[in-house]
């Protein structure tokens, strides 16, 4: 990345020629006169005495001055060696500003590391599903004064235990040898075999195909990520429409409903390497399509698959929605509030999970493909396998508590699940985090599939970018306080997987392979 240095222009100095404007005042001084005072001579032992004080302290301050040029080489060496790297003593990237020393930040990043350890990830998907589901057992008011209210930082209970404000700010702020809630990472077999097979000119000479499975949420990035697939491999190999495989009856063939079999033909066949799945929910068994999975695919030929999506702010996704589909695309004359679309497509969702041909039933694809794009807890569900429930509020509030028996499993299927993807994208970070500080290029999406074109990160597909907040929207604040309630699941795990994705980054150092 090209950086810009700004130039600041300095006033003409002659110090040869001695017309520096600096030095003029210095010069008349020496110029002057001054009076001479018998009292003031001094004998000639004195002058020897004082010129042999004189050149022992020269001596004396050169000597110094050697030492500290060789010790400063000795930290250059072992500095350069990090900035080589693109990283600091920490992993973290660098803020380069030209070739300025930064002495006192690089010795508070050692001091930093001599203070804190390498970091495990959690022993097991279970002991992450476990923390994550006593974050989802507080009550909404707790968990929305830990991530919302702006006075939490006085308040000692309101601790968030992914400590996402400092890793915002670039810092790695873990100090405990285990975080129970970062999962293993994914092994790299697949990653690599990718990289190498995008790398190549012959793509035919390796039998094992990889495939980017991107599991597309709508209303959180997805048409981004579409456009970064084809800015970053060969058009050949994406499909044409949003990245969806087709079928010659069928411009969307809803490749969520096909088979490995199917799925593994169409890589090696049509030699298509990403494929997005947008309006079913994952289908669980695709995970037998990843390396060394028992129950999975052992033949050399048979394609691997690499797990890829993107989430965004729960409740600005359900906005995003609204302004898409409620109002962007609806023909009616008399447009609905946010509060009605949303009810509404509440209504829907429940209409199909009660349909024996709904979506993720496997029975046949549904007409009705929008059917959830505006339900409550949409990601868990997606994440699911669509088995995560619809809340039943009561009051306008939903008695969690209550009905836990109805919702727990789906909770910890959808936590294990996003656990075993190789790469979970906070859509805000998107268009910020694909590199380093210091512009080498360096990223998650470059470490997974080895792609280092971002040009178009942000897009839409029809209309102009809109403002999706939800705190800035219409809805009033007991209504906003209402869908906060029901969003609960996906709040709690937005907030999670964006402490990974930071983690991952500002840690990297640290933490044990």
């Amino acid at each position: 990345m090209e950086q810009r240095r700004r130039v600041q222009k300095q006033p003409k100095r002659d110090v040869i020629n001695g017309n520096d404007p600096s030095l003029r005042k210095s010069k008349a001084l020496r110029r002057r006169k001054v009076p001479k005072r018998g009292s003031d001579k001094i004998s000639s032992s004195t002058v020897i005495l004082l010129a042999s004080s004189f050149l022992g302290l020269f001596l004396l301050g050169y000597m110094y001055s050697v030492i500290g040029i060789f010790s400063g080489r000795n930290q250059t060496t072992s500095g350069g060696n990090a900035l080589a790297n693109g990283s600091g003593s920490n992993g973290s990237p660098l803020a380069l500003r030209g070739n300025q020393p930064q002495k006192q930040t690089n010795k508070i990043k050692l001091i930093d590391d001599a203070n804190h350890g390498p970091l495990q990830p959690a022993a097991s998907l279970d002991d992450v599903a476990s923390f994550l589901l006593k974050l989802v057992r507080m009550s909404s008011n707790d968990l929305r004064h830990i991530y919302e209210d702006e006075d939490r930082q006085d308040d000692s209970k309101a601790k968030d235990p992914f400590q996402l404000e400092a890793l915002e700010r670039g810092e790695c702020p873990h100090v405990d040898s285990t975080i129970d809630w970062l999962p293993p990472k994914i092994p790299s077999d697949a990653s690599t075999l990718f990289k190498i097979q995008q790398s190549s000119t012959d793509k035919d000479s390796s039998n094992r195909k990889v495939g980017v499975w991107f599991e597309h949420l709508s209303k959180a990035g997805g048409t981004s990520m579409c456009n970064l697939a084809n800015a970053n491999m060969p058009k050949k190999d994406v499909p044409q429409y949003y990245c969806m495989p087709s079928e010659p009856d069928m411009v969307d063939a809803r490749v969520g409903q096909w088979t490995n079999r199917k799925l593994q033909n169409y890589i090696r066949d049509k030699k298509k390497y990403f494929v997005s799945n947008e309006w079913e929910p994952f289908p669980l068994d695709k995970f037998n399509m990843r390396p060394s999975v028992d129950g999975g695919n052992h033949d050399d030929s048979d394609p691997w698959l690499i797990f890829v999506t993107t989430l965004r702010h729960p409740l600005n996704r359900l906005v995003s929605a609204y302004k898409f589909w409620g109002i962007l695309h609806n023909t009616a004359e008399n447009k609905p509030t946010l509060a009605e679309f949303l009810q509404r497509r509440e209504n829907r969702a429940r209409n199909d999970m009660n349909d024996p041909q709904g979506l993720g039933k496997h029975l046949g694809a549904n007409d009705d493909f929008l059917a959830m794009v505006g339900r409550p807890n949409f990601a868990m569900w997606k994440f699911s396998g669509g088995t995560m429930p619809l809340p039943k509020s009561i009051g306008g509030a939903v008695p969690w508590g209550d009905i836990e028996d109805e919702w727990v499993n789906s909770f910890l299927v959808a936590v294990k699940t996003l656990c075993q993807y190789d790469l979970v994208i906070p859509m805000e970070l998107l268009s910020t985090t694909h590199e380093t500080k210091d512009g080498s290029g360096v990223g998650p999406l470059y470490d997974i599939l080895g792609w280092d074109s971002f040009e178009d990160s942000h897009v839409v597909n029809t209309g102009p970018i809109l403002n999706s907040k939800a705190k800035e929207s219409d809805l009033s604040e007991q209504e906003y306080d209402e869908l906060w309630d029901k969003n609960r699941m996906d709040m709690v795990i937005y907030y999670w997987t964006r402490a990974v994705y930071l983690t991952r980054i500002h840690c990297a150092s640290r933490l044990v392979a």
